[in-house]
Parts: structure tokens; C-alpha cells; sequence
């Protein structure tokens, strides 16, 4: 999980997997589930730092799903700069996608 370097490794939009159900995660997550979760930080983090991204040929993400990277398993992960200028990370498990029907 932590091997992957490139947005080549990035499943891109209309891809299959992506309409695919992904399986549940535990709560408490495993061990497993906790490296991928930082390595998904890990990567977005490094995406927006520009000599890195250059460097691994990233293009800079906020928010990156673990099926993007053919993991078949419901977690996400985001790396973001908030109001305040802070840098924030952010884990989910089990996320839900919740449709909003247009007005």
C-alpha cells in the first residue's frame, strides 16, 4: 500500500471499480487499515508539496478514496489548508455517499 508513487496509480474517473460496492471496514480498524489510511494521507500530503510532486509525477489532491487506488474497502482519506492557514488531515471509515436530488 505504501509503494504506490504515482497519479498513474490513480484510477481515472469512468473507471469500473469505482461504481463497485466496496467492502466494510471494522471498527476498531485493523492495523492494516490504519497504514493504508496513512499512506493515502501520506500521498496527498506529498502531492501538494510542489518539489515532491514533481518529483513523483503527483497532481496536487485534497481528498483521495481507497477504491481510487484498487482498494476495494470503504475509507478516505483528505489533506487540506483550512481557513486559518492550518494544515489538516483527515481519516474516514465506512463513509457514506449520500445522494442529493437536484431542486
Amino acid at each position: 500500500m505504501n509503494k504506490f508513487h504515482s497519479d498513474d496509480l490513480i484510477i481515472k474517473e469512468g473507471h469500473e471499480i469505482l461504481r463497485k460496492a466496496t467492502a466494510d471496514v471494522s471498527l476498531p480498524p485493523t492495523v492494516e487499515a490504519k497504514e493504508e489510511l496513512s499512506a493515502m494521507l501520506r500521498f496527498l500530503q506529498n502531492s501538494q508539496d510542489p518539489q515532491t510532486a514533481k518529483t513523483y509525477r503527483h497532481r496536487p489532491g485534497v481528498g483521495l478514496s481507497a477504491n481510487q487506488i484498487c482498494l476495494e474497502k470503504r475509507l478516505f482519506a483528505s489533506h487540506f489548508t483550512d481557513e486559518e492557514n492550518r494544515q489538516r488531515g483527515l481519516h474516514a471509515l465506512k463513509p457514506n455517499i449520500i445522494a442529493i436530488p437536484s431542486a
